[in-house]
């Protein structure tokens, strides 16, 4: 196998599996977040069971491609689109059959005023690599177990940050709760 074919299987799995795993984890946070307990480990695969499977890697694959079309323009344009296209996931795990310009267009109203949030939020959390960088720099083997284990928390902590996140924007921007993850109101 060539690299240039590893490379397109690389590039299938993450539009048609891996991107899926990204809307199961936001549903597994928010209805945890919900429920208050765990929600099981079920809920990442659940993408794959709603019904509209299609739908949502359609969704996810205009989101990758506006963005690295964005990010190809100039970088901080990519950047913001990418902050601004952020909620497509967590809209489509509560709503997997909504249309793609609908995602698009909740995305941007939930962003709107809201990006630079976003990434500080995110810097500050990845910031917590920094000093396991410098102790990979230091001794390799601890760096790297430091790195590792690290890297399990921190991705956790982020993604459930992120969840957070959503929640607090959903509520302001469209005035009602994480209930039922749907749209009632009409958007």
């Amino acid at each position: 196998m060539g690299a240039a074919s590893a490379g397109l299987l690389i590039l299938l799995l993450s539009i048609f599996v891996f991107d899926l795993f990204e809307v199961g984890r936001n549903r597994f946070y928010m209805e945890s977040r919900e429920a208050g307990r765990p929600a099981g480990m079920g809920k990442l695969v659940w993408p794959f069971r709603c019904g509209n499977y299609f739908n949502l890697v359609r969704i996810l694959f205009l989101r990758r491609i506006k963005t690295y079309l964005w990010t190809f323009l100039l970088v901080i344009p990519g950047i913001y689109k990418a902050c601004e296209y952020a909620m497509v996931p967590y809209i489509l795990a509560e709503n997997p059959e909504v249309s793609s310009g609908t995602a698009f267009r909740i995305s941007r109203q939930l962003m709107d005023g809201r990006k630079w949030k976003l990434v500080c939020l995110t810097v500050s959390v990845y910031a917590i690599y920094i000093p396991l960088v410098f102790l990979l720099a230091f001794s390799v083997p601890v760096g790297a177990a430091a790195l590792f284990l690290g890297s399990l928390f921190i991705n956790a902590y982020m993604d459930a940050a992120q969840a957070e996140f959503y929640a607090s924007v959903r509520g302001r921007a469209l005035g009602i709760r994480l209930n039922g993850f749907s749209f009632s109101d009409g958007l």
